[in-house]
């Protein structure tokens, strides 16, 4: 977690399943006193799989069951229509924050915690979004595919914002999973930083602390390209399994992006860096 100034600007394009997802929208992060001018989400998913996609609107497995075991309910395609009012990612301001297992987070004083918000009216510190994956026919498990992100900035500096970066998916039957690149948890806060203490041993993450991050790392499936191998696999069965789909059984699951505080590589350098953000869900192996 460090003392930020200015706005840094990220442009995500999300893809799940082999469905293409691109988001047109500017995520600001920025100090008080400033303003964004933060352009309106373009989203299109598509697909050409079995495997359905539903937006997760507040839908409770109990009483929404028949709505949500309803092939019917899900597409294969999503626009702009079906996020909106349910996920506005327009003007999301966001701060370093750092997590003990993907699920929760604390801002930068690692006391307070931080929130998800996707309005403008109740701004959160990260992204949050749920949706509902539904396999016919099949019970299938699915891995995290491809794990893009590309900075735009141009800027060498600027662009290590990447190895920062984190995204956690979680399922109601298990852990959260953390993916990233160069995932390192050596940063230091320097005197005169938010988050300074004056006790040296709290300037920098805790053993145990850290042990139980790294716990949660998990590989994705890399379909092409050299793989690093504590961060992604060229082999789809050693991937991590992100869910279990039972078939004709929807489960919901959770994704969070957000910047790791205790990332060596979350400084003042990458002010005003700028990058997009993609990955695939696959179906890793056929169960029946």
């Amino acid at each position: 977690m460090k003392t930020f100034k200015t706005k840094i600007l990220l442009a995500g394009i999300i893809t799940v399943f082999a469905f293409i997802v691109t988001i047109g929208t500017t995520y600001a992060w920025f100090t008080i006193g400033q303003n964004s001018a933060v352009s309106a989400i373009q989203l299109r998913v598509e697909t050409d799989t079995s495997l359905l996609i539903l937006l997760d609107d507040g839908y409770d497995y109990v009483t929404n069951k028949t709505m949500l075991d309803d092939p019917e309910s899900y597409s294969s395609v999503l626009n702009n229509s079906d996020f909106t009012g349910i996920y506005e990612f327009g003007n999301i301001k966001m701060l370093p924050v750092t997590t003990l297992d993907g699920e929760s987070f604390l801002q930068s004083d690692r006391v307070s915690a931080a929130s998800y918000s996707d309005n403008e009216t109740t701004p959160g510190q990260y992204l949050q979004f749920s949706v509902w994956l539904l396999s016919q026919d099949n019970t299938v498990t699915v891995a995290l595919k491809d794990l893009t992100v590309t900075a735009t900035t141009g800027t060498i500096w600027q662009n290590t914002v990447v190895d920062a970066v984190r995204l956690s998916t979680t399922v109601s039957t298990a852990d959260a999973q953390i993916y990233g690149f160069d995932k390192d948890y050596d940063f230091e806060f320097l005197e005169g930083q938010t988050g300074y203490s004056t006790t040296p041993a709290d300037n920098i993450i805790d053993s145990t602390y850290e042990t139980a991050l790294v716990a949660l790392q998990e590989l994705s499936y890399q379909s092409s390209g050299t793989p690093d191998e504590v961060e992604s696999t060229a082999t789809l069965a050693s991937a991590a399994t992100v869910v279990q789909l039972t078939a004709n059984v929807p489960q919901m699951v959770t994704v969070r992006i957000w910047i790791e505080g205790w990332d060596f590589d979350c400084t003042n350098n990458i002010l005003g860096a700028t990058f997009s953000f993609a990955f695939d869900f696959t179906v890793k192996a056929v169960i029946v």
